[in-house]
């Protein structure tokens, strides 16, 4: 393989399926220009010994890769063989490890909810090794739907301390993330990065639906990566691990509700009447950037954006429940 071959934009253009195309990054159209620019350069003298007939071989390819790197740099696409759902996810696994740690003494997480029972509202957390602020819409969106209103009620929205029992104050207020997992933060700091091994744990500890392994271990990694303070390695695990549940598909392309540029892979469980799960993320930084739960018939019933994912210092103050045990005034929810 000569220098030139061992480019990896290179080799995607002469290594390229001449059928379906993709646009080239930013990145790849900078290195593309450097390198059409590197072809069509002077050729060094022919060292001795070298045959007339190799050198008339060599030129034409050179001069093929030339004129296909021009076309693809020229229009902007690169041709490409078409990616798949396994494809899209390790890319994601591969950049999420490079994303920089950030550390603060709370987890931040909003994410924007649209649902067909609610109008839409938002959730925001902050999560802290010994609990954490929930402030959650939903009991105003449920609230205003039912009025056939879009305005939600700020009285039916409060500030939810999460380390507080009020049925048990002597409970364990300890945080844990991954829904059916449900890890600590101690504990997710531990688990292991490797896929193999964290499919296996996950597997172990999560807690059994009899819906079967796929749906339990797709629930658990992508509840660990929606909320959890997951470590950039332990990420590219749980894509990783996502990567490799039997059923998963490359969807393509999408934009998630706020407008973000995404691909999306689903599951579909509506074998079992479970309907079908669909995940868009971004591969260039390995991002989930929303969920989405569709009905056995293809209706979009839920979507959960996820707008922000970040350290913080500071909680807003916990208020009283606005129902339940705890609320001033008291009242059944």
């Amino acid at each position: 393989m000569n220098n030139l071959m061992r480019d990896r934009t290179l080799r995607r253009v002469t290594e390229a399926n001449p059928v379906p195309t993709s646009t080239l990054t930013a990145d790849e159209s900078a290195r593309a220009e450097l390198l059409l620019q590197d072809l069509s350069a002077t050729s060094r003298p022919a060292r001795s010994g070298t045959s007339k007939r190799w050198g008339t071989k060599a030129r034409a390819l050179v001069g093929g890769g030339v004129a296909l790197l021009a076309a693809a740099v020229g229009g902007g696409l690169l041709v490409t063989a078409p990616a798949s759902a396994e494809q899209i996810l390790l890319e994601a696994a591969s950049n999420a490890a490079l994303q920089p740690v950030e550390e603060g003494r709370y987890w931040y997480v909003r994410t924007e909810v649209d649902t067909s029972v609610t109008v839409p509202y938002q959730r925001e957390i902050w999560l802290a090794r010994d609990g954490g602020v929930l402030r959650d819409e939903f009991l105003a969106a449920e609230a205003a739907e039912l009025d056939g209103s879009e305005v939600l009620d700020p009285a039916l929205i409060r500030n939810q301390d999460l380390g507080q029992n009020y049925t048990d104050p002597e409970a364990d207020g300890t945080t844990t993330f991954g829904d059916n997992v449900s890890v600590t933060w101690d504990e997710l700091e531990e688990l292991p990065s490797d896929p193999e091994a964290l499919s296996a744990l996950l597997t172990e500890r999560v807690t059994e639906t009899s819906h079967g392994d796929a749906y339990d271990l797709w629930d658990a990694s992508t509840g660990l990566l929606r909320e959890s303070p997951a470590r950039p390695e332990l990420r590219r695990g749980l894509w990783e691990v996502i990567a490799t549940i039997p059923g998963v598909t490359l969807d393509g392309p999408t934009t998630d509700a706020t407008g973000r540029d995404g691909t999306a892979v689903s599951i579909d469980f509506s074998s079992q009447n479970l309907g079908r799960y669909a995940l868009v993320l971004d591969p260039s930084d390995g991002r989930l950037l929303e969920t989405r739960y569709l009905d056995n018939d293809g209706a979009l019933l839920h979507t959960g954006t996820v707008v922000e994912q970040s350290p913080r210092d500071f909680a807003p103050k916990a208020q009283s429940p606005v129902c339940g045990p705890g609320s001033e005034p008291e009242r059944s929810c």
